[in-house]
């Protein structure tokens, strides 16, 4: 059974690395390598910016340190993740790509 999850708790944990230059330890604890098979990243500049709300627009200067301090904390807490680039069906053919190779999905599940 696949089971997609959001990562908003990596970016949340990768948002106070940034901005306040510390992170909250209980969400370490959460954030474990067996919580995540694959985590996708996308290229900050292929995401319009039309896509941030107005709580997002005054944070979107940064997008690409926080892209970096996502990473860092993937790496700091042993979560593998994956990074696509390119169209919408270029980063989706990705993903299936991977979850396939990492047989998270069939052959069947595939576009």
């Amino acid at each position: 059974e696949l089971k997609l999850l959001d990562k908003s708790l990596i970016d949340a944990f990768a948002y106070w690395e940034t901005f306040f230059h510390k992170s909250v330890p209980s969400w370490s604890k959460v954030l474990n390598p067996g919580r995540y098979a694959a985590v996708f990243l996308c290229d900050p500049s292929d995401i319009p910016l039309y896509y941030a709300d107005h709580i997002q627009m005054p944070h979107l200067q940064n997008r690409d340190i926080i892209q970096i301090n996502i990473k860092k904390v993937l790496n700091k807490l042993n979560i593998n993740y994956y990074f696509v680039k390119g169209s919408v069906s270029e980063r989706i053919n990705i993903v299936l790509q991977t979850l396939y190779k990492l047989k998270l999905i069939t052959k069947n599940d595939l576009i």
